[in-house]
Parts: C-alpha cells; sequence; structure tokens
C-alpha cells in the first residue's frame, strides 16, 4: 500500500514508507523502512509504487546523467 501526495502550490511532494506483505492468512505492514520511492532531478520528481525491485530500477534510470528516453 503507497500513499502518494503532491502539492503543486507549494511544489512539495510526500510517500509513505509503508511495505505490505501476506503472510500465510495475515496482512503484514512494516513502516519506515528506509527505502524511499521518490527520486529527485533538478527538472523533477519520481514518485513509485509497487514491487521494491522495479522501483530501484526506475530510480536508478531516473537518476543517470542522461536519460535514454
Amino acid at each position: 500500500m503507497t500513499t502518494n501526495v503532491i502539492d503543486r502550490r507549494k511544489a512539495v511532494i510526500a510517500s509513505d514508507s509503508r511495505w505490505s506483505i501476506v503472510h500465510g492468512r495475515d496482512l503484514i505492514f512494516v513502516d519506515d523502512t528506509g527505502f524511499d520511492k521518490i527520486a529527485d532531478r533538478h527538472f523533477g520528481s519520481l514518485i513509485c509504487a509497487g514491487d521494491a525491485a522495479l522501483i530501484e530500477s526506475w530510480k536508478t534510470w531516473f537518476r543517470t546523467p542522461i536519460l535514454d528516453v
């Protein structure tokens, strides 16, 4: 579960750090993992949700010096 917030008037973006996993019949939540779901550049920001490995790939791509679009 991810909550993303964008305030264009104040130029602020935010995302929670909560992760969830199904374990048996339980849904387990973990807060404050230290894994950021936001990547910043001088021209904009990337806000992610979903699979951690995929998020890390998107953040790595976004932070490369020259983007391959």
